[in-house]
């Protein structure tokens, strides 16, 4: 009998320790969800909130500038975007769920300092001229062909659905794109003497060449994404054995992905 009472309770504390391993792995789950900002036919903010609503999050970190969040984390304005009333209406619903900001801090201040709006209108215009004109050189026209070839897939994926955006293929484009609008097309630019010569406005409305200004502005745009990775890095650290839906848009999210894995973070698909 006493055989028997001692093979019962080794047989509950070995379920038990097992059960509660089960439990600790089930709640630790971190993932990326690219989405784009405003809605269209495929993806609006329902989309997002559902798939809050499934993961169960402890914590939502977002691609946010904390200066546009109070000092509890709750968003200053409440702009028309997907993620943004998605989140919100989580958070109402879900009021222990905590909202973190990975975006680079002061972002359009830190832009505007160094001269720049938001884009490189300019010089994509001149640089789609050189095209039209075929005025490329065989190297630079490959460049471009390229680059356009994975704009124009980057373009329908932010009209497809959450989880076509969410997949590996999805991140093999943007990483190409990536390479290629803020790496190669620096080489056409460098190197021509259109962009040297013309001169642009800038946003602190002094006068300079195209070239600097396309150097300025690829380099702030990755340092962006080196921001939004480190952000997101060190909030998970600080958080263990949690369940971390991180929400940026669908073009930083293969940067931010592969920082984290290179720091030894596991990630899963939220679908999975």
């Amino acid at each position: 009998m006493k055989y028997f009472f001692y093979i019962l309770t080794l047989t509950i504390l070995i379920s038990c320790s097992t059960q509660n391993k089960l439990t600790k792995i089930d709640e630790t789950k971190i993932s990326l969800l690219g989405s784009v900002h405003f809605p269209t036919e495929n993806l609006n903010a329902d989309s997002i909130y559902n798939v809050l609503l499934d993961f169960k999050p402890d914590f939502i970190l977002t691609e946010i500038d904390e200066d546009k969040m109070y000092e509890d984390f709750t968003y200053k304005n409440l702009y028309n975007e997907n993620e943004i009333i998605a989140i919100t209406r989580y958070k109402i619903n879900h009021p222990k769920t905590q909202i973190r900001p990975i975006d680079l801090f002061q972002r359009n201040e830190k832009r505007r300092k160094l001269g720049l709006f938001s884009e490189a209108s300019a010089i994509f215009q001149n640089l789609n001229k050189l095209n039209n004109e075929k005025q490329f050189n065989s190297e630079e026209q490959l460049i471009w062909d390229k680059f356009s070839e994975y704009w124009e897939q980057s373009e329908k994926m932010g009209n497809s659905n959450l989880k076509s955006i969410n997949s590996k293929q999805s991140d093999q484009i943007i990483d190409s794109l990536i390479n290629y609008q803020y790496y190669k097309l620096r080489e056409i630019v460098n190197t021509n003497q259109l962009f040297e010569k013309n001169r642009l406005i800038d946003a602190k409305n002094d006068t300079i060449t195209q070239k600097i200004y396309f150097e300025l502005w690829a380099d702030f745009e990755m340092n962006r994404n080196q921001a939004i990775a480190e952000n997101t890095l060190k909030y998970i650290k600080q958080n263990p054995n949690k369940r971390i839906i991180i929400s940026l848009g669908f073009k930083h999210r293969f940067f931010v992905k592969k920082y984290l894995e290179k720091n030894g973070i596991n990630l899963t698909e939220y679908y999975n």
